[in-house]
């Protein structure tokens, strides 16, 4: 996890800094998917991080205008989460 949060904490974060955060999610148990919608108005992006069911946990999502800041944002609640 300390890997992801050192990550996060870089100024100018790289699509390759964050596929590299979704393998660590990934090591861990958990699954990302990411959604491109194109029937929406708004909000196009969707980013999710699920659990496995014995983990009980809610999956954790965030949607926008923006696929690197959704990114972020649902490493950064996985990372509140875990």
């Amino acid at each position: 996890m300390e890997n992801i949060r050192r990550i996060l904490e870089q100024e100018n974060i790289s699509f390759d800094d964050i596929i590299r955060c979704f393998d660590i999610v990934k090591n861990h148990g958990a699954s990302a998917f990411i959604k491109l919608d194109g029937g929406r108005q708004l909000n196009h992006y969707t980013v999710i991080i699920s659990f496995p069911v014995e983990a009980k946990k809610e999956l954790l999502r965030k949607d926008g205008g923006n696929l690197k800041h959704c990114c972020i944002r649902v490493l950064e609640l996985y990372l509140e989460n875990a």
